[in-house]
């Protein structure tokens, strides 16, 4: 919005409506000149302000993305380590449970021997 430049009324009547008419157009062409001048810096700072501000996000978007894949890899090796050692846990569970099955199976097994034996007798 551009600034009209106004004298007062003594400037007009001591240098007349014609100097004071041209300062005055000269002041409102140089604030609009001036305007135009720092909108176009404006943009353009703005524009490069962009293209830096994209080119970071890129950047760092491009980290994160490497930086997920990292965690991922990091996640999966740590899950199929994990599994690893609970198959090894639970083969070893299973061979103490057969153990113990047979254990049983077999004491129980000569406790009936022994009662039929007695019984037999």
């Amino acid at each position: 919005m551009p600034i009209t430049a106004r004298l007062s009324r003594k400037f007009y009547e001591k240098f007349g409506d014609d100097v004071a008419g041209e300062l005055v157009d000269l002041l409102n062409t140089m604030d609009t000149s001036y305007r135009a001048e720092y909108r176009e810096l404006l943009d353009a700072r703005l524009a490069q302000f962009a293209a830096e501000l994209r080119g970071e996000m890129g950047m760092l978007g491009a980290e994160l993305r490497a930086e997920m894949k990292t965690l991922a890899t990091e996640l999966r090796a740590d899950m199929n380590r994990l599994r690893d050692e609970l198959t090894v846990r639970l083969k070893s569970q299973e061979v103490r449970i057969i153990r113990w099955m047979v254990g049983l199976w077999l004491s129980s097994m000569l406790a009936l021997a022994a009662f039929m034996w007695s019984r037999l007798a």
